[in-house]
């Protein structure tokens, strides 16, 4: 399970998310074609945004959660449009850990957003075409 939308906002601020190092050498390009070229993780993933959207909806989270939520998004944005300029991959980030805030406030993972975060806690930007299925 992904840790809590302010947890996250925290490890983003803290560097141990997204750190500036984890940039130095990635193709985002690479990444990118990956994610753009991949048709069956483009339906898992909009399928998981529309399923944890409605539950984040109908959950009515609060103020709090809420501001945490768009901190992680911004935090997300800001990290890798700090490191690379790349601010189409930064929007494809960004989107991803909004995907892992809902997950986690609303207690649903789906197994797409689950090999998210598990590529992003390890260090790494997820890449379809390197994802076991």
């Amino acid at each position: 399970m992904p840790p809590t939308p302010q947890a996250l906002v925290d490890q983003l601020r803290g560097g141990s998310l997204l750190p500036a190092a984890l940039f130095a050498d990635l193709d985002c390009e690479a990444i990118l074609d990956a994610r753009d070229s991949d048709p069956a993780f483009e339906t898992e993933w909009l399928a998981a945004r529309e399923r944890l959207a409605a539950k984040w909806k109908a959950s009515r989270p609060g103020r709090a959660t809420s501001a945490a939520l768009e901190d992680a998004r911004r935090e997300s944005f800001l990290a890798v449009s700090s490191a690379t300029g790349q601010h189409e991959l930064s929007s494809y980030v960004s989107d991803d850990f909004e995907l892992i805030a809902w997950a986690s406030a609303v207690g649903d993972v789906p197994p797409v957003v689950a090999w998210l975060w598990e590529s992003y806690a390890s260090g790494a930007i997820p890449r379809p075409d390197r994802r076991g299925r």
